[in-house]
């Protein structure tokens, strides 16, 4: 009998310790019923619907895939749960069922009461290790590269959007007209080309170059700041316009709906316009600032997630409104809701007067400009962060609005009383479809 100490990346700090239970979080059934005692929750992937799973039992989560910027981090971090992810080694059956201390301060998990043979007691992904020192190393040639760069350019690349997340028809319609102009809105580029695979997930043709959009941010963080002020206005506009569409989305006549469902449409697509901003970059950028800190000084993740905080999170949890529900675009619709907050441009950060002098003799001593880099991902990470979070919270909000409209609309063509399943099959028509549906009916 031994112990095993597994090493990951911590995102939400503190100490727990439970018996070890594997979930799936993409699963509505209950993996437990609450009996007071203590559980570690092993996850595949951290995201939102972690929150779904949160209790009083839940003292600590580890996850085989995560990040310090996801949204389920930031989730865990308010509710003070202990998290580490990049834990491949967790998934030992050998594993389940057992005693386990999930160490936020060290990104460490630790299992009790192992019987294994010829087992490590210290075990690393080597795989996530190859992937920080890439990233590392991505970061640092950040610093050679051209500090004026004003030019992104069209990646020529075909991609695909989050594998394994599927679409419905008309969904994809909706968000496709944003998202595509979102090159030239923000950059002048030319538009990128979305389209819907035969599995569902969305495929992105031409889209502009990510690594490119990262080094135009942290060379042009004015710009970056102006841009982020007329998006924060243009939300306080599209919370407004959501606001006075309340009455419209419960209506049953056919007009009133297609017309709620066409400014609904819009407000969709002003929002994915910003979307190169927010979801394609935050995470990575987040990443890459703490496997450059980490060179420096060992735990910098939980020095990175004090830079984190969203409004939107706190109010969500204060209020006890999961806003992940409204994601799901599912018959029953759920009541349509605005979620609450507001990216702080001026928000409080840690001073770090020790880590600079850290940075700055390295820098010195290598001849580089670190300590420059480092105060470029300082001033932005803390906004692009809230940026990402406000993104989907008024997504989610969006979508609540969408799916009472269209639930109602299903009650017109359909009837209310075919089942919720049976009527769900309006979102397999196209936007164009449902526009002609509501001009006949």
């Amino acid at each position: 009998m031994k112990k095993i100490k597994i090493n990951g990346q911590s995102v939400s700090k503190g100490v727990g310790k439970g018996n070890a239970i594997k979930i799936n979080v993409r699963s509505n059934e209950k993996y437990f019923h609450q009996t007071g005692k203590p559980v570690i929750l092993i996850i595949d992937n951290l995201n939102r619907d972690i929150y779904k799973y949160i209790s009083d039992d839940v003292k600590g989560v580890v996850a085989r895939k995560g990040s310090v910027g996801c949204h389920g981090a930031g989730i865990l971090r308010e509710f003070k749960i202990p998290c580490v992810v990049r834990c491949s080694s967790i998934f030992s059956d050998a594993f389940i069922g057992k005693t386990a201390e999930v160490n936020g301060e060290d990104g460490s998990v630790t299992i009790f009461s192992i019987e294994v043979e010829n087992v490590p007691e210290t075990l690393s992904d080597q795989f996530d290790l190859i992937e920080k020192n890439n990233k590392i190393e991505k970061t640092e040639n950040r610093i050679s590269e051209n500090k004026t760069i004003n030019r992104i350019k069209i990646s020529g690349k075909t991609e695909c959007y989050r594998p394994g997340r599927k679409y419905q028809k008309l969904r994809f319609d909706m968000l496709k007209k944003g998202w595509e102009e979102s090159p030239n809105y923000l950059f002048g580029l030319s538009s990128c080309k979305l389209e819907l695979s035969n599995d569902n997930e969305i495929i992105i043709h031409n889209g502009p170059d990510l690594n490119d959009i990262k080094n135009y941010i942290l060379n042009n963080i004015e710009w970056f700041y102006k841009i982020g002020k007329e998006r924060q206005k243009n939300v306080e506009k599209w919370k407004n316009d959501l606001a006075k569409l309340n009455d419209h989305v419960n209506y049953k006549n056919r007009k009133s709906l297609k017309n709620a469902i066409i400014s609904l449409v819009e407000i969709y697509t002003g929002l994915l316009r910003y979307i190169y901003l927010t979801q394609f970059v935050a995470n990575d950028l987040i990443d890459e600032w703490a496997s450059l800190l980490d060179k420096f000084i060992k735990g910098s993740e939980n020095l990175v997630s004090s830079f984190l905080k969203s409004e939107y999170n706190r109010k969500s949890i204060i209020n006890k409104n999961y806003p992940g529900k409204s994601t799901y675009w599912i018959l029953p619709s759920q009541d349509p809701h605005i979620w609450e907050g507001e990216v702080i441009f001026d928000i409080a950060i840690p001073t770090e007067e020790q880590i600079y002098k850290t940075i700055l003799m390295k820098s010195i001593n290598s001849g580089s400009d670190i300590i420059l880099l480092y105060c470029r991902y300082r001033m932005v990470i803390p906004i692009v962060y809230q940026m990402a979070e406000e993104h989907y919270y008024v997504s989610s909000s969006i979508c609540s609005y969408l799916n009472r409209a269209l639930e109602n609309v299903t009650n017109i063509i359909y009837g209310p009383e075919k089942s919720p399943e049976y009527r769900s099959q309006i979102y397999l028509h196209s936007l164009d479809d449902l526009i002609s549906l509501l001009n006949k009916i």
